[in-house]
């Protein structure tokens, strides 16, 4: 995959985080942006919805269940 589809993956997941304040909102957060890239394209919403994922998975260290996050 281009490194700049990437790093929209990154930079996306790192503006959604910051809005988030527990794991849970940030999984409802990911849930609502793949809704609304479905809307205006279904294979991007795909792409966005697991890359977006996969990073929320990674960070899981670095997160909080239930509590928050900053």
């Amino acid at each position: 995959m281009p490194e700049e589809i990437i790093s929209y993956f990154e930079k996306k997941y790192l503006e959604l985080k910051e809005k988030a304040k527990t794991y849970g909102e940030l999984k409802l957060l990911i849930d609502q942006e793949w809704k609304d890239a479905c809307f205006n394209e279904a294979f991007w919403g795909i792409l966005l919805r697991e890359q977006l994922k996969r990073l929320l998975e990674n960070d899981m260290g670095s997160l909080y269940i239930g509590k928050e996050m900053r």
